[in-house]
């Protein structure tokens, strides 16, 4: 995973966290990686509405978690 989504302390230096959360949620999910998931919900923590970009792809997350949800029981973190 690449350190930037990774390390806490760098979000500091990053303008808008959640688009890396939700940039590598949906490249995970195109290689069909479990971990999509917990990326999506870190898109939805750390994005911002007031972002387009963000805003669309917090729409898209809010879809995929509830699609997961009725196919599967959720997983304990």
């Amino acid at each position: 995973m690449p350190a930037t989504v990774l390390n806490q302390p760098a979000h500091r230096y990053i303008d808008f966290p959640g688009s890396a959360y939700c940039l590598m949620a949906q490249v995970l999910e195109r290689r069909q990686q479990a971990s999509a998931r917990n990326y999506w919900k870190k898109c939805l923590e750390l994005g911002a509405l007031t972002n387009p970009d963000e805003d669309s792809w917090m729409h898209l997350a809010q879809k995929k978690l509830q699609g997961k949800r009725s196919n599967q029981p959720p997983k304990k973190l």
